[in-house]
């Protein structure tokens, strides 16, 4: 929180609020340890835990204010759906969020967001 209020904000946009979230929340560490993904979740191998969850996380948000996905009840598959377009985009997430790249970041959320 106390990072989040000191950033300077390139990008006001929804994306951009989302990808100050996941730069910062990266940063922190704040999942203690993840175990082996399973098969259903491979797309998480080789990427730090705390940037999945926390670009999974934002993404998921991004689709529920959108009303996305309307015909997923469970919350498990909604994730599903948003890891599963995530996934792919992870190293380059991690690469962005590393660098700190506020504007390629909200541009790759927009991207996944409109790929639905």
């Amino acid at each position: 929180r106390r990072q989040l209020a000191t950033m300077t904000r390139v990008d006001d946009s929804k994306e951009g609020q989302l990808a100050r979230m996941v730069i910062e929340l990266a940063a922190q560490r704040t999942v203690a340890r993840a175990g082996t993904p399973t098969a259903r979740y491979r797309y998480l191998e080789g990427v730090d835990p705390n940037l999945a969850v926390a670009a999974i996380s934002c993404i998921a948000l991004l689709f529920a204010d959108a009303g996305r996905p309307a015909g997923i009840m469970s919350e498990d598959d909604f994730f599903d759906v948003a890891g599963a377009l995530a996934g792919p985009r992870l190293p380059r997430i991690a690469a962005l969020a590393e660098a700190r790249d506020e504007t390629g970041l909200a541009a790759e959320l927009r991207d996944i967001r409109d790929q639905y």
